[in-house]
């Protein structure tokens, strides 16, 4: 796998007998986290169940004081004692989808789905972080301010769309951005990635890689659409919506993203 890696630095972990990321490679990470200066981790896909492993998953969260971006089996670690989240000092991104939500908060996933907004109200008031919930129209919220993304298409529901995800709110928190916009942004070139790759190919055949290689386009869509080209441009574009009365159109949203220097 390392052989693949071209701008990655992969760093040799203890492992668990099942392969997964040992309990010994806690103080591992936490070295290289404080003499590479490392500003942000995300934590989760393709980590597996054991454990050791969610006991390294707690550890890791309660050890370290730099965001935290918190996706798939590492959230189901936290399920096991989700209070951990009100007693830690690094900020929280959580990017579940409702059924890792569901097993969190030890509810029933239909009970999400009819009240994802008030959900995510709720979690975010009990625990302080960002709440991420993907699926059709992914809501990114903390407390009352929840944004809705219509950008994405079914097609992004593949095996790894999820990962490629965290690894941009990843990114976009490790250049500096706040998490709740890091988050936010990522969502929405995550989806527009998703609908760059469906029109080069059809929704059907997307794969996480697609969506991945299409990042640069959609960056290049946001910059494009700078409010000093709003002049030139037609069509009604909105990425955002906000939960509240007010409806944000990306000629509008684009000022947010203005201080993002993209």
């Amino acid at each position: 796998m390392a052989k693949k890696f071209r701008e990655q630095i992969p760093i040799p972990l203890p492992e668990t007998e099942k392969g997964t990321i040992g309990i010994e490679s806690l103080s591992i990470i936490i070295e290289k986290v404080k003499n590479l200066k490392i500003n942000c981790i995300a934590i989760g896909p393709g980590l597996g169940f054991h454990k050791k492993t969610s006991e390294f998953v707690k550890l890791l969260i309660k050890a370290v004081n730099i965001p935290v971006i918190i996706d798939a089996d590492a959230i189901n670690a936290l399920s096991e004692e989700p209070l951990i989240l009100k007693n830690i000092s690094a900020p929280i991104i959580l990017t579940p989808h409702t059924g890792e939500l569901a097993r969190l908060l030890n509810t029933k996933i239909e009970t999400i789905e009819k009240n994802r907004i008030k959900t995510i109200e709720d979690f975010t008031k009990l625990y302080p972080c960002v709440l991420v919930l993907k699926g059709a129209h992914s809501l990114t919220g903390y407390k009352k301010n929840i944004f809705m993304n219509i950008t994405g298409n079914s097609g992004m529901a593949t095996a790894g769309s999820g990962d490629v995800l965290a690894g941009m709110i990843a990114s976009l928190t490790g250049q500096g951005r706040s998490i709740f916009d890091a988050a936010k942004l990522a969502v929405f070139l995550h989806g527009t990635s998703g609908d760059i790759a469906a029109g080069k190919k059809n929704k059907i055949s997307i794969t996480a890689t697609d969506i991945l290689n299409n990042i640069p386009g959609a960056i290049s869509e946001l910059i494009n659409y700078s409010p000093s080209n709003k002049s030139s441009q037609s069509g009604d574009c909105s990425p955002l919506i906000s939960t509240k009365d007010n409806s944000y159109s990306l000629g509008d949203l684009i000022e947010i993203p203005a201080y993002y220097n993209l």
